[in-house]
């Protein structure tokens, strides 16, 4: 799966926990931009990664991430090598 692949699928999951349509996201965005992505939303966001990827975040890296750049690259470090 590319970045670009991951970063829809966040876009996808994000728009469905928020209830929004059409999300447009950039590595560069982060909770507050979205007056609705609460830490409520953000675990909802996680979990909902994690059961269409098949596998579970370590709290500790999930903790550290700040921007959706950096959740990319936690999904992209899990994912097999070609």
């Amino acid at each position: 799966m590319t970045r670009s692949d991951i970063l829809d699928r966040i876009a996808m999951h994000l728009g469905e926990v928020l209830d929004l349509e059409d999300v447009k996201l950039t590595e560069a965005s982060t909770a507050e931009d979205f007056e609705e992505w609460d830490s409520v939303n953000h675990v909802r966001l996680l979990i909902r990664i994690e059961h269409d990827l098949g596998f579970q975040f370590n709290t500790e890296d999930v903790g550290m991430v700040q921007t959706v750049g950096e959740l990319v690259d936690l999904i992209a470090a899990r994912q097999p090598k070609a």
